[in-house]
């Protein structure tokens, strides 16, 4: 009897590997694991909206954190957003050294 069984189950497991089968599922994740992967999803975005009268002190603010090349660009092209990060305070340090140099900013999160 034991002889015949392991018999059916390989030739089962032999005929659904002919049929492009896996012997194996893959786990589906359940719904505590989908909020704890959308709550490591969370991006925190500076958004850089104006650059206001002091154009040059915004300017040298972003070539600490960018080239100099990319710090032009991003002053010339406001609105835009700066920074996207997973880091909550990376993002407000550079929140808070741009709104010291005299630009327009806030923090969005995606």
């Amino acid at each position: 009897m034991k002889r015949n069984l392991l018999t059916i189950m390989i030739s089962g497991l032999f005929l659904a590997m002919l049929a492009g089968v896996p012997a194996y599922s893959s786990v589906v994740p359940t719904t505590t694991e989908n909020s704890l992967t959308n709550a490591e999803k969370t991006m925190w975005c500076v958004r850089l909206i104006n650059v206001g009268n002091n154009k040059i002190q915004v300017m040298k603010v972003l070539r600490k954190y960018f080239g100099l090349k990319e710090a032009k660009w991003l002053a010339d092209s406001a609105p835009v957003i700066v920074m996207r990060t997973p880091d909550k305070p990376s993002a407000e340090a550079i929140y808070l050294a741009l709104g010291d140099a005299g630009a327009i900013v806030d923090i969005v999160t995606e």
